[in-house]
């Protein structure tokens, strides 16, 4: 067990405090020693200030995010008899396939009756070989089923924490898309992909670790790549790299938002750029498509009603010749 230094100790004692970003870098802290008392229990001592601290984020959403973390990496982890069961299908797969390897150098230098019974022994190791291949095949899909299957009940766990603040409401985004690529064999729809770009866009001081978790979902799957010092000190502003590796950004001071949080309406102003066609939509945590209007060359503003949305966060985007050039959260109450 690796003692407890005396920034753990400020945490659990609700001591811990930064320069700023106050709300969003406790939560982390927090987060981070609520995970290590969960793998390391000897730190719990009764009437502890760990213990304390322990009982009270069990009963958090920060308790509620550390389950889900952990049913997630259990998706991926086999129990031993499966485990077993693959390893000697594999070993037995690789027998066979050195059985017919063999049998094919040998057939290279006989003939005649020997070499009938050589094509004949390799067509057993052959059948052999494809049976076992089948029940390789099989099995897998039963564990994928499986794991289908639980996924589900994660994204319900994860869909009943009342996120509030917007670093939990990553979170819990996060979560949802991850566990729909996991469904989805690893893909996600071009939505969830812009959901993910809204949330990997952030600054990390105030969106949270998930902020880092978007990006690497992002991987292999957009071509935004981010910048913090540009992030978090000049408006949130990430890099967009182009086929010809010439950078452009999103242009956030070009459009306003207001109000935001919204109550029954919302008004997006175009406050700079060339005069074009534009296109508006808002979309929800997902990526899902809600809402969408063109916005003509001489519009600066428009007024957006939201008595069809729920209340919760939702992403409104803004679209030149199919590009997206703004992307902010709005809050609809």
């Amino acid at each position: 067990m690796k003692p407890a230094d005396g920034m753990e100790e400020k945490i659990a004692k609700g001591e811990f405090a930064t320069d700023g970003y106050d709300t969003t870098m406790t939560w982390i802290a927090e987060r981070y020693l609520y995970g290590r008392l969960r793998e390391d229990g000897e730190l719990i001592v009764p009437g502890s200030d760990f213990e304390t601290f322990y009982n009270s984020m069990g009963v958090s959403n920060i308790g509620a995010f550390a389950g889900i973390d952990e049913t997630i990496r259990s998706l991926f982890t086999l129990d031993t008899a499966t485990s077993a069961q693959l390893e000697d299908l594999y070993v037995q797969r690789l027998a066979e396939l050195d059985a017919i390897a063999l049998i094919d150098d040998q057939l290279q230098s006989t003939s005649g009756q020997d070499s009938l019974q050589l094509l004949v022994d390799r067509e057993v190791h052959v059948d052999q070989l494809t049976s076992l291949s089948q029940t390789a095949v099989a099995l897998v899909q039963t564990i994928r089923t499986d794991r289908i299957g639980r996924v589900a009940d994660i994204q319900a766990s994860n869909n009943a924490i009342n996120a509030q603040a917007i670093f939990e409401q990553n979170e819990k985004t996060v979560n949802d898309l991850l566990l729909a690529s996991i469904a989805n064999n690893g893909s996600l729809q071009a939505g969830q992909i812009t959901a993910l770009e809204s949330i990997a866009s952030q600054c990390p001081y105030t969106g949270g670790t998930a902020v880092f978790r978007a990006r690497g979902l992002l991987t292999g799957r957009s071509e935004l790549v981010f910048n913090d010092s540009e992030i978090c000190g000049a408006g949130e502003m990430p890099l967009l790299q182009n086929p010809g590796n010439n950078a452009s950004v999103l242009d956030q001071q070009a459009f306003e938002i207001f109000p935001n949080p919204a109550t029954g309406s919302f008004t997006v102003k175009v406050v700079g750029g060339e005069p074009m066609l534009r296109e508006l939509q808002v979309l929800d945590l997902q990526g899902k498509l809600l809402l969408k209007r063109t916005l003509a060359e001489e519009e600066h503003s428009t007024v957006v009603n939201t008595n069809g949305l729920v209340s919760g966060m939702y992403f409104v985007k803004v679209l030149e010749e199919g590009k997206a050039v703004f992307s902010e959260k709005l809050i609809v109450q």
